[in-house]
């Protein structure tokens, strides 16, 4: 039997049941599901590329309130290890591009940025 064949077979089986039998085997799935050992993983897809991080920073220090942030409160945002990663690559290159200063602070990840003003 392919593919397709059993697809007409269980679509066939599903049209016999009434509508209160097909929420009530969607429960019983649903609720076996949750007993799975799988929920305590945390999976991420990252569609975000460090050109992208770097283009959300600028327009971040551009919106916020003295076009300043700290890299503390980045990582407050989003506290995922992978989009801190992401985040100090792109701190890194809008350095060496010259687009950001950064002012050091006493401590681990105690620094500022803002955006570097354009000279006339």
């Amino acid at each position: 039997m392919d593919k397709s064949q059993i697809r007409k077979q269980y679509k066939s089986l599903r049209e016999g049941l009434s509508k209160t039998q097909i929420e009530n085997r969607s429960i019983s799935i649903a609720n076996r599901c949750l007993e799975l050992p799988i929920w305590n993983k945390q999976i991420m897809h990252i569609f975000l590329s460090i050109e992208n991080q770097k283009e959300v920073l600028i327009q971040k220090l551009y919106v916020s309130k003295n076009q300043r942030i700290s890299f503390e409160e980045l990582l407050a945002e989003k506290p995922e290890k992978i989009l801190a990663i992401f985040n100090f690559l792109a701190v890194l290159e809008l350095l060496q591009l010259k687009k950001i200063i950064l002012h050091l602070g006493e401590g681990f990840n105690n620094f500022w940025m803002e955006p570097k003003m354009s000279s006339p």
